[in-house]
């Protein structure tokens, strides 16, 4: 197999009358391997429109329920939390500190309800999700 010798950018020949333009993009395969390649800049716009956002909410719980109105379809990948002992969300049992999979509809109210560990009135609630673009 014949190697590819870099060129360095400084070197490229300049086009002045170009039919397309290149990006940088990688991924990550379903084995963990990281994959490079280019992606024309013309279909960037549908490329950016699959990106995974990472987004993050922060809660604090005043009391033992809270509704929170979530606008875009995401993902809860993780729950973290102070001062809780037990966390649901829609009513169902999550695992605090551990990797979960809550799919959220767009548009959606979710109900998060905690059980306290101890007797301050106040505990805490950081969400981890996963938004994408459409």
């Amino acid at each position: 197999m014949a190697s590819i010798v870099p060129v360095p950018l400084s070197e490229l020949t300049t086009i002045n009358d170009p039919d397309s333009f290149y990006v940088f993009a990688s991924k990550k395969n379903t084995d963990g391997s990281v994959e490079s390649g280019k992606v024309e800049f013309g279909e960037l716009g549908d490329a950016v429109k699959k990106l995974q956002l990472e987004r993050r909410i922060s809660l604090t719980m005043e009391s033992r329920e809270t509704e929170i109105f979530i606008g875009e379809e995401m993902t809860i990948y993780r729950v973290e939390a102070y001062k809780v002992s037990e966390c649901r969300i829609n009513g169902n049992a999550v695992p605090v500190g551990r990797d979960v999979e809550i799919s959220v509809p767009k548009g959606s109210m979710v109900t998060l309800n905690v059980t306290r560990s101890d007797t301050d009135p106040r505990s805490y609630l950081f969400i981890f999700a996963k938004a994408t673009l459409i």
